[in-house]
């Protein structure tokens, strides 16, 4: 299960240690970002942050975020633009 938000201040630091000890494998993801680069969005962690956080994947387009916070598919498409913008890897949801 990816960390929480709550959770992302550690991230970075896992994901230093782990890189220090040269861990290749080692993969941090995040359940969501805005579709903005970056900017003060209450409850949302921009994929500028998440990047500086070492955070590699990000999921967008998944059903939850779609049905309780209404993002649509124009929503999602610059969801994955902005996470692939910051260089990390986007994760597309397709169904449940």
């Amino acid at each position: 299960m990816p960390p929480s938000s709550r959770h992302l201040q550690y991230v970075g630091s896992i994901a230093a240690i782990l890189t220090i000890l040269h861990e290749p494998s080692a993969r941090a993801q995040n359940p969501s970002a805005p579709p903005y680069p970056s900017g003060p969005y209450t409850g949302e962690v921009s994929a500028e942050v998440l990047a500086q956080l070492g955070v590699r994947l990000v999921m967008a387009g998944h059903p939850e975020r779609r049905r309780l916070f209404g993002e649509t598919d124009e929503v999602i498409r610059a969801k994955v633009a902005a996470t692939a913008a910051a260089g990390m890897a986007p994760i597309l949801v397709v169904g449940e």
